[in-house]
């Protein structure tokens, strides 16, 4: 197996996107559908090689992990392969082209001899597939090659790799379907198809409370809400939405603060039926604002930072994941500083 067939493999960093259904709190930025956001995590991978040698070609397997990079604007790939020549390692990272309107990107791979390749061509969407294609030259030989990704789904992922004498003639040399990896959560549940779209949910009320959208917050919150929060405070969801969530929201919006960090980690997610049970660890850090007496108010020079333990519980109502009850605990406190 020829290794620019690496440089294939590393258009998966190009592809990154679920978080969507796996980690929430992953969003890219750059340019391109919705679709793109649903391939960040952690894949399984089986890769089959046509070959003349062998009846059946070849096979390989391993692990593919995607991750945005700083800002979401830029995606970052860790490959790893295991076949019949041996073990295959790749780190790649890939980034919007506003000149070229597409994706570049830098490959680095154990087995290519030049360490790293930087794609000359740009990768681009045609409807909901990436395709990259691209003609190189080495040594007076002329090669085409080309990649695309499709049937992608919150679950799985194809992904094609070509190569030929010229883009008109293009044969498949590996052919790569990827499974997500579930991890950090225990499933109680027999209903996956619920978990994807109670992860899905989870995901966007995420997005929502960095963003600030009150629509998308207030769809996923049900009417029986009740949170509790650090100082042991309990509110229900009217007046949760008005003291705090709405006031900040409007801050966000008018530019006045702004999260630099909203991250979850350590999720655990236990589904019993159609109630699901989420832990976890939320770090966050913003600016603009201070928090005081369960209130938001405007502080241009102040900064507001900790890491909250929390309790989620979910419920599944008329076909739609709701958040029902939270309670966080800040066991360091959370801080209001000058940046």
């Amino acid at each position: 197996m020829t290794k620019c067939t690496s440089c294939f493999i590393l258009l998966a960093s190009l592809y990154a996107a679920v978080v969507a259904a796996q980690e929430p709190e992953q969003k890219l930025t750059m340019p391109g559908p919705e679709i793109q956001n649903l391939m960040l995590g952690k894949w399984s991978i089986k890769v089959h090689y046509p070959s003349s040698e062998k009846p059946n070609g070849d096979t390989g397997q391993g692990t593919e992990t995607w991750r945005p990079g700083p800002g979401g604007r830029s995606v970052i790939e860790e490959y790893r392969e295991k076949n019949s020549k041996g073990e295959v390692e790749g780190l790649g990272l890939a980034w919007w082209d506003k000149d070229a309107q597409g994706q570049r990107f830098v490959w680095c791979e154990s087995d290519l001899p030049s360490g790293c390749y930087v794609s000359k061509a740009v990768a681009k969407w045609e409807g909901e597939n990436l395709v990259w294609k691209e003609e190189q030259e080495v040594g007076g030989a002329k090669t085409a090659y080309a990649e695309t990704f499709r049937e992608i789904t919150p679950g799985s992922f194809v992904q094609e790799l070509q190569e030929g004498e010229n883009l008109q003639n293009l044969r498949t040399t590996a052919m790569i379907t990827a499974s997500r990896i579930k991890t950090q959560a225990i499933m109680t549940s027999d209903a996956p198809v619920s978990d994807t779209e109670f992860r899905t949910a989870m995901s966007q009320r995420h997005q929502a409370m960095i963003d600030g959208d009150e629509a998308v917050v207030d769809r996923l919150t049900a009417k029986e809400y009740a949170q509790t929060d650090i100082l042991g405070h309990v509110q229900d969801k009217s007046a949760w939405m008005a003291e705090y969530f709405r006031p900040l929201a409007a801050l966000i919006k008018a530019g006045k603060f702004r999260w630099e960090r909203y991250d979850e980690r350590d999720v655990r997610i236990v589904m019993l039926g159609e109630t699901a049970v989420v832990t976890g660890e939320l770090t966050m850090k913003g600016t603009g604002a201070k928090f005081t007496q369960g209130k938001w108010e405007e502080a241009p020079a102040r900064s507001i930072e900790g890491t909250l333990r929390f309790t989620r519980v979910w419920i599944k109502r008329d076909e739609a994941w709701l958040l029902v009850a939270l309670h966080n605990s800040a066991p360091l406190g959370v801080q209001t500083s000058r940046p």
